[in-house]
């Protein structure tokens, strides 16, 4: 394998995490996920200041045990019971105080959500292939993926809508980890808790109806995305709440060597095992930031900075897109909607976002619902039928495209947009 061939590389799509959750990506083969379902990947992996590359053969490993196991509803069973048993035992961990216990298992944890991006990109790519066949709209099937059970924003909004004025301030202690993701955000607040009672009241959101297709194998297609619907979002919210309770823990452990929180969530999760038993620190811990890249080789993995860094990234060059007026993706619930640009690239990006601004972002998750509220549309970078961004927006009925892969790159705020979410495209156009 060579690991300056751009062309054995899929380009996955865009995030601006940490290194401390960046990091258990790269050892899904050491996860119970990766041995329990039996699929055979290299597992070569890189991120790039944020851009993420699978190997191209790794996806069509999956695709081809995928289609083997299609019609094979002991094949997912498994998988799902998996992820009920290891959202179980992360939940156990909340306030436990054990933080080496929690981070070796968070990486187990999240084998499961990496094997569903990964399922979710096959599902999309058969199930595009069945509509065809059948002369069916890919949207009319994917907008009928709503996770089948309630996952833990959902039980959050659902205590919301009942919530009494004197129960406030418990109900946000009880969910103070809603507003963080990926050990970074901002926990609830009771401010926040009460500017969503006054946006719930002016603003009614529903689950779009299910239309019948007359076919068992779409169907089966659709019972088998609402349940990754369901545990994309679940796992993700289980981890950060978990996550959350371990925030102080992982302050205490830097400030023992000098380094802050942020430095100490910049380390990947076996460097910060190794700090918690000896107290080793890398010596490039202080310069990572969120600007750097993490390659995994034939199972070693190497931390790029600087000019090492740059070279991996000229690699894989988009080009001009600054120069782009248009783009394409995947629509996640329909609409066309006109409106000025704000590009969300981290929390402190959410104060921003006016009533009426269409929200453009590597992608959305749980801390994005307070400014998902305001916003007219979405414009994701990142896809999948059972992504965030397309729950929530059937959830909000808000126009959504995902799957652009460079929106925040090639949209910047200020730009006025015309989202087509029926046709997918979105266009720079002039006020």
């Amino acid at each position: 394998m060579n690991i300056d061939n751009p062309d054995a590389w899929h380009f996955w799509g865009r995030w601006n995490q940490v290194m401390l959750f960046m990091s258990p990506w790269h050892d899904l083969k050491r996860t119970d996920a990766y041995k329990d379902m039996n699929v055979k990947l290299k597992w070569d992996f890189k991120n790039l200041d944020g851009n993420f590359y699978f190997l191209e053969s790794d996806l069509q490993s999956l695709y081809d045990t995928l289609l083997k196991n299609i019609d094979n509803p002991e094949w997912f069973n498994r998988f799902f019971s998996l992820c009920d048993r290891k959202t179980k035992e992360i939940l156990a961990l909340e306030h436990k105080k054990d933080l080496k216990h929690f981070i070796k298992e968070m990486v187990n944890f999240l084998g499961c959500s990496t094997f569903i991006e990964m399922m979710d990109f096959c599902i999309e790519k058969y199930l595009e292939k069945l509509c065809r066949e059948k002369n069916i709209p890919f949207a009319q099937i994917a907008q009928q993926m709503n996770p089948h059970r309630k996952t833990q924003l959902m039980k959050y909004k659902e205590r919301l809508k009942s919530l009494q004025h004197k129960d406030i301030d418990d109900f946000v202690k009880e969910y103070r980890w809603v507003g963080t993701h990926a050990f970074e955000g901002d926990p609830l607040t009771r401010s926040k808790v009460e500017e969503e009672l006054r946006a719930m009241k002016s603003k009614k959101e529903g689950i779009s109806h299910r239309i019948s297709t007359g076919s068992q194998e779409f169907q089966n297609m659709i019972n088998i995305g609402s349940q990754l619907a369901f545990y994309r979002s679940d796992l993700m919210e289980s981890v950060d709440r978990v996550s959350y309770s371990y925030w102080n823990l992982i302050d205490e452990q830097g400030k023992k060597y000098d380094l802050s929180f942020f430095e100490t969530i910049s380390l990947t999760h076996d460097e910060l095992i190794e700090l918690i038993d000896k107290g080793t620190i890398p010596p490039d811990a202080k310069l990572r930031k969120k600007r750097f890249g993490l390659v995994t080789i034939n199972g070693k993995k190497i931390v790029l900075l600087g000019n090492e860094l740059d070279e991996q990234l000229k690699l894989h060059d988009f080009g001009k897109i600054a120069e782009m007026s248009e783009l394409k993706g995947m629509v996640a619930f329909p609409g066309k909607v006109k409106g000025m640009v704000k590009v969300i690239i981290d929390v402190s990006d959410f104060g921003k976002v006016k009533e009426g601004d269409i929200i453009v972002a590597a992608e959305t998750t749980p801390n994005f619902i307070i400014a998902l509220r305001k916003a007219a549309a979405i414009v994701t970078n990142h896809g999948g039928i059972t992504s965030h961004a397309s729950i929530i927006s059937r959830e909000m009925k808000k126009p959504c495209i995902i799957g652009t892969k460079i929106a925040t790159k090639v949209l910047k705020d200020g730009d006025f947009i015309e989202v087509d979410a029926e046709k997918g495209v979105v266009r720079k156009i002039k006020k």
